[in-house]
């Protein structure tokens, strides 16, 4: 949805872009992280992006990586694999932003091939 603002005589009406993502969990966040790094390529110059992030669980963990959860609950994924940054494997629209591995971000709390609890997740 896009609203254009009305602008005198001679400039360019300014562009508002609202859109909502279903779902915060690691998918939704890494849609709202992708929008966020292609919006300079995908919006007009001074446009306003607002996305409006929706979801049951309040903001955190969420309902599946909450960090109540039993400690024998993992990953099925090796702490060294999971991100939810770009890097120059993904092949992707929009440009690369890297960022940390879960194994990095945890420091010494977590060995590169480690399969992580899901709450150490959350």
């Amino acid at each position: 949805m896009s609203a254009v603002s009305a602008a005198p005589s001679g400039t360019t009406p300014a562009v508002d872009v609202a859109l909502a993502v279903v779902g915060a969990g690691p998918r939704g966040t890494s849609v709202l992280e992708r929008l966020c790094a292609s919006a300079p390529e995908l919006l007009p110059p001074g446009a306003r992006l607002t996305v409006h992030m929706v979801d049951p669980s309040p903001p955190g963990p969420g309902r599946v990586w909450r960090t109540a959860q039993s400690p024998h609950l993992l990953m099925n994924t090796v702490a060294s694999q999971v991100t939810l940054f770009t890097d120059d494997s993904v092949d992707c629209s929009g440009p690369v932003r890297p960022g940390p591995s879960l194994h990095t971000w945890a420091g010494g709390e977590l060995g590169p091939d480690d399969y992580p609890t899901r709450a150490h997740y959350g």
